[in-house]
């Protein structure tokens, strides 16, 4: 939409602040009153229907109508455009600032004044709790600090009014997960005590200059939030600061500050002397679901494996189904002593390729980029993102072979043609934290399809165009990936009965169907998962994990077909990352250690050792010359596994 142009034949819009896969946020003028406003606009298209979103936008002004309190932006009007464009629209005060996201990007905040800024945060909290409002989204970008240095509290959109009860529905967001309190990752009734989560969540990232838990992926995020206490504090940061933001990070609910007052008495040092008293009887959902938890982040992470899934993808269209696989089990790992120094501060994401003289390999800390050689661990090159890379993977170049994909924080996506060129592509593509990506061919297109908890969205890789597809109905993610369905990519999802559904990305239809596996027991089995492997000749195999019996039950997507008989694993352990590869071993980052699981015997083995750095990201390269497992550190190092 044009600078310029005139919404209700009265707000002309002037500058585009932001914009999002939801919608647009202009500074206007009100040609009525003669004032700046700010005015929120919802695309037309996108993850919800129609419906629904204009849904949203009346439930985001309801919740600001209720609210009155200078920490909240005031609501001025609400409304449907009469333009051909019909666009839902909302009318707010215009506050002159910045975001916090952008003033923490300049780095973290004295102690003194992160905690003023939380505890006025938390002061608006407690006037729309009173009102019967939980925001559901409490993060940096929703937080404008105006040029007198006080924050406002924007983005009511997906808040919870008292007469709604739970999320319901294909087109309800889930907010932004980095942020996200563990009870709200769990799906269970929220209260106000998950906004103070994400309101800790803030004020750690303010002290330290970025949030608590952070990873190439969702799973470690997801995982963080679920199982991990929060990394310590910078030591200049005074007890009462700490003690105010550690206990709003308790994962138990019933553990956290009374409510946002208490908070934001606590952020100005004058936190409550009270005891806590837990309610005796069954331990709080945060705890019940650990075993459903740890289920979904492995699943959730598995197809991150792009230097596997990328390549086969593009090779298997034209596929020869009779051909045998050959024998590429691995017996052995062994370290082959290279280490390489690659960075500062831990590991983000790491992916493998051939190169011209030998194996090398890309790596992401923060906004770095870095290309390495693998026979001797030189350093190739380097670039720089816009913002902290999350994720790396490979994709089909034009003239062959392969290319780099990054993509950043704020979901930029930069393509690397040469070893050190990265050219930015796209930007806010997936509006939510994707999941997987899998890179794929469609009508001579190379795209990126990124699966997040709404659905399916894609770009471009050569002219950066944005697309939205597949809807998801809440908690669909928990047990599907992005895989390949005879040449095309597809959203796999393992069924209640132990069926993978194959759906089309764009649209959801359903596209192909494997029955259960002979040996499942729809009298007693549950779902816990789905993982997908490919690669060396073989069909692409789905592997459903039954959470009753502990074992992996294998079908073959191409042929839609059972194989062999199921797997006996044992027990799933707390994954921060996971890597399935060709010939259906599982590479984990599993309780604090790098570990290869076969899952033809179960056998595991630990690629760490006592005194190693803890293990963040993980990364293979399998080709006729090179068998390679590659583990990133949390201090910056990378080092190589041969795999026999």
């Amino acid at each position: 939409m044009p600078a310029g142009q005139l919404i209700a034949d009265r707000y002309r819009l002037d500058e585009l602040i932001g914009a999002g896969g939801m919608g647009e946020v202009w500074r206007a003028f009100d040609t009525g009153l003669h004032r700046d406003v700010a005015i929120k606009l919802l695309y037309r298209s996108g993850f919800e229907s129609a419906e629904a979103a204009h849904a949203r936008f009346v439930r985001e002004a309801q919740a600001v109508a209720r609210i009155r309190h200078p920490g909240i932006a005031v609501l001025h009007d609400f409304g449907e455009d009469p333009g051909p464009d019909g666009r839902s629209y909302l009318v707010m005060e215009y506050v002159e600032g910045r975001p916090l996201s952008a003033v923490l990007a300049d780095g973290p905040l004295p102690p003194d004044t992160a905690m003023r800024l939380c505890a006025d945060v938390a002061d608006a909290l407690a006037t729309a709790h009173s009102a019967g409002v939980i925001h559901r989204d409490i993060k940096p970008a929703n937080i404008i600090v105006g040029t007198d240095t006080r924050p406002r509290l924007v983005d009511f959109g997906i808040a919870l009014l008292p007469d709604e009860t739970a999320l319901t529905g294909p087109d309800v967001r889930l907010g932004t997960l980095t942020y996200a309190s563990p009870e709200q990752i769990d799906g269970e009734p929220l209260t106000p005590a998950s906004d103070l989560y994400s309101l800790g969540v803030v004020a750690y990232e303010c002290l330290s200059g970025e949030p608590p838990f952070t990873g190439p992926s969702l799973s470690p995020v997801v995982h963080g939030h679920l199982h991990k206490p929060p990394p310590e504090l910078p030591s200049d940061v005074p007890a009462g600061a700490r003690n105010a933001v550690m206990r709003a990070l308790e994962k138990d609910p019933a553990r956290r500050w009374r409510d946002a007052a208490d908070l934001a008495a606590a952020c100005r040092g004058d936190a409550p002397d009270e005891e806590t008293t837990l309610p005796l009887g069954p331990p709080p959902a945060s705890a019940r679901n650990a075993r459903r938890r740890t289920l979904l982040a492995a699943a959730i992470a598995t197809p991150i494996a792009a230097g596997a899934t990328a390549l086969t993808l593009w090779l298997n269209q034209h596929r020869d189904t009779d051909t045998d696989p050959p024998e590429t089990a691995i017996t052995t790992v062994r370290h082959d002593g290279l280490v390489i120094a690659a960075h500062d501060e831990p590991i983000e994401a790491i992916v493998a390729l051939p190169g011209e003289n030998g194996p090398v390999a890309y790596t992401a800390a923060g906004t770095q980029l870095r290309q390495w050689n693998l026979a001797d661990g030189a350093a190739l090159g380097a670039a720089e993102t816009e913002h902290p890379v999350t994720a790396l993977l490979l994709a089909p170049a034009p003239g062959g072979g392969e290319r780099v994909i990054a993509v950043d924080r704020a979901s930029g996506v930069y393509v690397a043609d040469t070893a050190a060129e990265f050219t930015r592509i796209g930007t806010g593509a997936f509006d939510a934290i994707a999941a997987v990506y899998a890179p794929h061919q469609r009508d001579q297109s190379t795209l990126l399809t990124a699966m997040t908890p709404m659905g399916c969205a894609t770009v471009d890789l050569d002219t950066g165009a944005a697309g939205q597809g597949m809807i998801f109905q809440p908690g669909f993610i928990d047990h599907a990936v992005l895989a390949p369905n005879r040449g095309e990519l597809a959203v796999a999802h393992a069924e209640p009965d132990g069926a993978v559904a194959l759906h089309h990305p764009a649209d959801g239809s359903v596209v192909g169907r494997v029955p259960p596996h002979p040996d499942w027991d729809p009298e007693t089995a549950r779902t816990g998962g789905l993982w997908f492997t490919e690669g060396d000749g073989r069909s692409p195999r789905g592997h459903v994990y039954n959470e009753t019996d502990q074992r992996f039950y294998q079908v073959d997507l191409w042929t839609y077909e059972a194989i062999g008989a199921p797997v006996a694993l044992g027990p799933v352990g707390s994954v921060h990352d996971l890597r399935l590869l060709p010939d259906g071993s599982i590479l984990t980052i599993e309780d604090g250690h790098a570990t290869l699981t076969s899952t033809e015997t179960g056998a595991r083995v630990r690629l760490t050792a006592a005194g190693d750095p803890e293990p963040v990201a993980l990364a293979s390269l399998l080709t006729p010359d090179s068998r390679i497992a590659l583990t990133g550190y949390a201090d910056g190092t990378v080092r190589t596994w041969q795999l026999d």
